[in-house]
């Protein structure tokens, strides 16, 4: 794995090229550790990995990362924004698509009494993404059963997009 943006390097480096840089909106670059992500586009298939559930995080949102299983705190997802992490979906992005990656930012709660590191590897899909296509699996952590996209949609269409 190459080592050439150091402490913002992902797991996917070696995957992708890196193009000029898209600038994000403030409340979508303040995710990223020190605001600092690459814009990219992908050389061959990835797989990335969502943790989302009820009440407030669907399938078809836009944050991703490379790690299969991680954590609350890797990923620095606040209990306030309701987001169960109940499910992890499997995600092949195509060739030729364009990311924006790098580090999940600390994030602190409202009251100031929950505080998540971050560190694990963010991905930013392309708003939109084809997630009927490119959802390979989505494993209920509550069950342990893995659903098709197909069979996910019929038993959880509410969880599918907003």
């Amino acid at each position: 794995i190459s080592n050439l943006f150091g402490k913002y390097s992902t797991l996917i480096d070696d995957f992708v090229t890196v193009l000029p840089k898209v600038d994000l909106p403030l409340n979508v670059s303040k995710t990223f550790t020190n605001k600092i992500y690459r814009t990219v586009s992908t050389n061959k298939k990835i797989n990335l990995y969502r943790g989302f559930g009820e009440p407030n995080a669907y399938l078809d949102g836009g944050y991703a990362t490379t790690i299969k299983d991680a954590t609350r705190e890797k990923l620095a997802i606040l209990d306030e924004w309701g987001n169960s992490l109940r499910f992890e979906a499997l995600i092949e992005v195509p060739e030729k698509q364009i990311l924006n990656i790098g580090k999940v930012e600390k994030q602190i709660s409202s009251d100031g009494l929950q505080i998540l590191n971050g560190g694990g590897d963010q991905v930013l899909v392309p708003r939109g993404w084809n997630y009927s296509n490119w959802v390979k699996s989505i494993k209920d952590k509550k069950t342990n059963i893995i659903y098709t996209f197909e069979e996910f949609e019929k038993a959880f269409p509410k969880l599918i997009t907003k």
